[in-house]
């Protein structure tokens, strides 16, 4: 199947071949899994601004490899969040991304980057990448419990990520990006 083809059967509105075709109603259950996705979805916009702020951070002189591996964490986030937005696209609901729905449905501790007084970013990018992880293992609780396993293997997966970020920015990051003044 060429482009053309593709292209003209996303004009006509038929289902394209691979995808979920998305249900004509949703239920309350659905429209739970939706919340549910959505939050997730500014758990991963929220933290790829925050691993960003960190990787321009880390863009100084003897950081590079740093600066490389915060950039591959923001492609992860990219693709977690590009994920749960096609899976609440799937199930007939409207992905939020946009910066008021980011900062809405964000549930994760705040570590605003400040010129006044010091906090320590390291510590505050650990505690934000642990806290999504646990809603996300919630999530997957909740959504096992639907019997929609495609969302709870989603919900896993980006948990994983998030567990394994955690564990390296715990062991490599810097003192010269924990404590900013």
């Amino acid at each position: 199947m060429n482009a053309m083809h593709l292209a003209v059967e996303f004009k006509t509105h038929q289902a394209l071949p691979g995808l979920i075709p998305r249900p004509r109603m949703q239920s309350a259950e659905t429209g739970d899994l939706i919340v549910i996705l959505n939050q997730g979805i500014a758990h991963a916009v929220d933290l790829r601004w925050r691993t960003k702020y960190a990787f321009w951070l880390a863009n100084d002189g003897g950081l590079y490899n740093l600066h490389v591996t915060l950039r591959e964490f923001c492609f992860e986030l990219d693709a977690a969040a590009e994920l749960m937005a096609a899976r609440v696209d799937a199930l007939g609901g409207v992905p939020q991304c946009r910066a008021a729905a980011v900062a809405r449905n964000s549930r994760l501790p705040s570590h605003p980057p400040t010129r006044r007084g010091s906090f320590n970013l390291g510590d505050a990018l650990i505690r934000s990448h642990h806290s999504a992880a646990r809603h996300l293992i919630l999530a997957t609780t909740r959504a096992m419990r639907q019997n929609d396993r495609v969302t709870a293997s989603i919900f896993r997966s980006f948990s994983a990520v998030q567990q394994q970020q955690a564990r390296f920015l715990k062991t490599y990051l810097p003192e010269q990006l924990k404590t900013e003044t």
